[in-house]
């Protein structure tokens, strides 16, 4: 958003103003606006209170603007000697921004502050609690090219949120949306679809971009459905996802052929292989996680990738990955799209329907032949 015209005096939610040039001097009243709890019948009540009586008459003027800066009140009162507070002005709906003015006895301004009003603030606290260092294939042929760190570098973290709210109402809901609305058609937001090429930079830059998408701070938990995810997808991504904070279940589906390799092998051989190298690397893993292999018979249950990812508000978004997690931009390049939100809703019920054993599009239950890890236990 352009920080000009109305928007000059703001950096973010924060209001910056210039001192008055006799703040450097003795101080002749000091100003305390005041949002008094509503009469009946009455949405918002705004006053002004002087810390000392004034010594001689005035007036004082306070306006009032809700979210689309429509003016509900905008009034000029006089302040007589020996007052301390002045009327107060009655306000049909939540005010956003507030402007007062005091006058002496000949008109001339002798004070201006302006204010608004926060609906909502959103704290993130990231605590880092560990390093680890990942030395495997995708870290050594990073380090030839000079971004081994890049690779082999994982920063454990815990994510903490908090949020303070005003009193709520449903003006606040209306000023949000028209927030949102406003920020996009100013600054449109870049399209959430991503194109990785094939080589060590991209498979690195894959990685990184998952890491974001799956941070603490933004979601609380996400849904991986890939048939193929075996042992390189485990050490590639998984183990390279720093956020303690996020519960991760994983939905893949071995069956009697290898997922890295393609050959044929057992279906028990394929089970036990990936619960031997969970186990193994259970003690670096950070996300809480959850893995499900489920089958149809000793055949593959589906088809198709994506990530569910749910924010801590709002629905559920959905990516679909182009090629499985265990060659992302390796031999091929990489596309990530997010789905539009109906569609996404529908793919969202049939991955968890994996997840639980069930396939919801052609109703039959799936064999769950492994499940390791802790189940989700939020909402």
């Amino acid at each position: 958003m352009l920080f000009t015209s109305q928007y000059a005096g703001r950096i973010g939610a924060f209001e910056t103003f210039s001192p008055q040039s006799w703040f450097d001097g003795p101080v002749p009243f000091r100003l305390q606006r005041q949002l008094l709890t509503p009469a009946p019948g009455q949405s918002a009540l705004v006053a002004i209170r002087l810390c000392e009586q004034v010594d001689r008459p005035g007036f004082v003027r306070i306006r009032a603007t809700n979210h689309l800066s429509e003016v509900l009140a905008d009034q000029l009162m006089p302040m007589h000697s020996g007052q301390s507070a002045s009327a107060p002005v009655y306000v049909d709906e939540t005010l956003t921004r507030t402007l007062f003015e005091v006058f002496d006895d000949q008109g001339a301004l002798l004070h201006r502050d302006e204010c608004s009003w926060l609906w909502q603030i959103n704290v993130s606290m990231q605590i880092h609690e560990r390093q680890v260092n990942i030395q495997d294939d995708l870290s050594r042929r990073a380090a030839s090219q000079g971004l081994g760190p890049r690779a082999s570098k994982v920063y454990s973290k815990s994510t903490y949120r908090n949020t303070i709210h005003s009193q709520s109402s449903s003006h606040a809901t209306t000023y949000e949306t028209h927030a949102r609305q406003k920020a996009a058609i100013e600054v449109p937001p870049p399209s959430a679809d991503r194109w990785f090429d094939r080589g060590i930079d991209n498979q690195l830059a894959v990685i990184e971009y998952l890491r974001h998408e799956l941070n603490g701070s933004s979601i609380r938990r996400a849904l991986i459905a890939d048939p193929f995810f075996g042992a390189d997808a485990l050490s590639r991504l998984v183990l390279r996802l720093d956020d303690r904070s996020v519960h991760v279940t994983v939905v893949t589906s071995w069956g009697i052929w290898h997922p890295d390799t393609g050959e044929r092998t057992g279906e028990a051989d394929n089970r036990r292989r990936l619960e031997l190298l969970l186990d193994q690397a259970s003690s670096v893993i950070n996300p809480a996680l959850r893995v499900v292999n489920v089958l149809r018979g000793q055949e593959q249950a589906f088809h198709d990738r994506h990530i569910v990812v749910y924010p801590h508000d709002g629905a559920p978004r959905v990516h679909m990955l182009s090629n499985s997690i265990n060659n992302l931009a390796v031999n091929w390049p990489l596309c990530i799209a997010q789905l539009e939100p109906d569609v996404a809703a529908k793919v969202t019920r049939y991955v968890e329907g994996l997840a639980a054993g069930f396939d919801c599009v052609m109703n039959v239950a799936l064999d769950t032949n492994m499940e390791w890890g802790t189940r989700y236990a939020g909402i």
